[in-house]
């Protein structure tokens, strides 16, 4: 009965040091990655890479911009599940002009996104997660996430973005 006591003991205290390790490396990674520190970027001169992830019940998606001098390639994945790992597989993609490009980030003030943490609306039970990376201004990071809860213009950029695809 004491080892039973003392294993279940064990199990809510290891337990409760991973949560705590978890949250830990959370403001860790919030603070040095983004998060309430993130300097924010004013205007975007020069652009370089951006990746944008959502995931919802049904789908995972990510679009990916690399800039190949005056030109953007964009591509949209689908993540596949059915091997029971997650298989990224290119399902559109399509080309814009770099200047085009750089203005939708401008004018979506995307450079002010940097340590924006969506937090999850209370009482609501489903909705779709981002997550956003792009290196701007000679190697500058941004970085934005969150759930069910995005910065401003964020539906007018993801638009943008599938408008360059080919159909």
């Amino acid at each position: 009965m004491k080892k039973k006591v003392l294993i279940a003991i064990a199990g809510v205290l290891a337990a409760g040091l991973l949560i705590a390790g978890g949250v830990w490396m959370f403001h860790i990674f919030k603070n040095t990655a983004g998060g309430d520190k993130a300097e924010k970027i004013g205007e975007i001169t020069a652009f370089e890479t951006l990746t944008l992830r959502e995931s919802g019940m049904r789908v995972t998606q990510e679009y990916a911009a690399v800039a190949k001098g005056e030109k953007v390639e964009i591509t949209l994945y689908r993540m596949h599940y059915a091997s029971g790992k997650e298989e990224k597989r290119p399902e559109k993609s399509g080309v814009c002009t770099l200047e085009a490009f750089m203005h939708m980030l401008n004018t979506c003030k995307v450079g002010s996104w940097n340590g924006f943490h969506g937090e999850h609306p209370k009482y609501v039970t489903d909705g779709t997660m981002f997550t956003l990376e792009a290196s701007v201004n000679g190697g500058k990071r941004i970085f934005a996430d969150g759930s069910q809860n995005f910065p401003k213009h964020y539906r007018e950029f993801v638009e943008f973005l599938g408008e360059n695809l080919d159909k």
